[in-house]
């Protein structure tokens, strides 16, 4: 592998090259920034699925370079696998945040279904296989995500005050999905509106022509269901498709989680559903519920980091939505 900063295409062939029938090719994107060892271990779970992709797509936007030596030492030796994919690297310290990357490796994979992974996830062996396998049973879909199967069910007031001002499309059907994942292991894939972008993939034919939404630079959230809003045709969760999100806390967002919340909510809201008047409805029922929040916060902590933390969320929301326009 080269050592400058340009993109590297690589293939490395195993003991066989035969791809899972009647299925498209599959390329994995993923983007990363100062995380060697979870990027690592991530591309380990994707060279050992039982369906491996025929391409991987890695955006490093490190400074340092051991992100890309991890790349090097993983694919110069790769594990025993049947078949090791083609690998596309570039690295660029100047792109600035997940959605530019992600962009940028969009423009790298060839056609197919493009699967995007964060990179501190790890796949169980099946994941890809059962992607593949609701693509070939549902060619209307436009997307099948994953099921994450290591987010813990959030404490009961959380889940009272979320079911009883998140309504419509403010609603997140994915997370109860994510809770019973050990009950839905067999059953068909759910339609859903949103996808997390730890797991989630798309037909390129159906995404070629957008983008993800650069106005939304560093660690910001949201981006991935910002996406799926415009994005036509079904999304699915396909429950087969398990894998572990770790979190990683490099480079994760400092921020109030009422400040993350709000943030995603509000801006999506702005660009994708005020136009309905219900909507309006549900976004101001929503807003009185951030409220009791900030004042449960600054009641229990003594202090108004929960109110300020609304407040710069808003603010920020509406500078991003009043922007210069995104990409496509």
């Amino acid at each position: 592998m080269r050592k400058d900063d340009s993109t590297v295409a690589r293939r490395q062939c195993g003991a066989s090259t035969v791809s899972a029938p009647d299925t498209l090719p599959v390329s994995a994107i993923i983007a990363t920034k100062e995380r060697p060892s979870e990027l690592q271990q991530t591309l380990l779970s994707l060279l050992h699925q039982s369906r491996t992709p025929d391409t991987i797509v890695v955006v490093d936007q490190s400074f340092s370079s051991s992100s890309r030596l991890a790349v090097e030492a993983l694919f110069g030796a790769p594990p025993d696998c049947a078949r090791t994919p083609r690998l596309l690297y570039v690295l660029d310290p100047s792109i600035s945040g997940l959605a530019a990357a992600r962009n940028r490796g969009m423009t790298m994979a060839p056609p197919g279904i493009w699967l995007f992974l964060d990179d501190d996830v790890q796949l169980e062996p099946g994941f890809v296989q059962a992607l593949c396998e609701a693509y070939s049973l549902n060619p209307d879909i436009s997307g099948a995500a994953g099921v994450i199967t290591n987010y813990k069910r959030p404490a009961p007031l959380y889940r009272v005050w979320e079911r009883f001002f998140c309504r419509g499309p403010f609603h997140d059907e994915r997370q109860p999905l994510y809770w019973r994942n050990q009950l839905l292991n067999a059953a068909s894939p759910v339609p859903v509106k949103k996808f997390t972008g730890a797991g989630m993939s798309f037909r390129s034919a159906r995404v070629q022509t957008l983008s993800f939404d650069e106005r939304l630079t560093g660690v910001c959230d949201g981006e991935d269901i910002e996406f799926c809003q415009r994005v036509t045709g079904p999304l699915v969760i396909v429950p087969g498709a398990r894998y572990r999100h770790h979190r990683s806390p490099t480079g994760r967002s400092k921020q109030h989680w009422v400040h993350r919340h709000a943030l995603a909510n509000t801006y999506i809201y702005y660009l994708h559903w005020r136009c309905s008047p219900l909507n309006r409805v549900r976004f101001g029922w929503l807003s009185l519920g951030y409220l009791v929040l900030a004042l449960a916060g600054c009641l229990r902590r003594g202090n108004s980091s929960a109110w300020r933390a609304l407040r710069q969320a808003r603010g920020q929301a509406l500078r991003l939505a009043t922007a210069s326009p995104r990409r496509a």
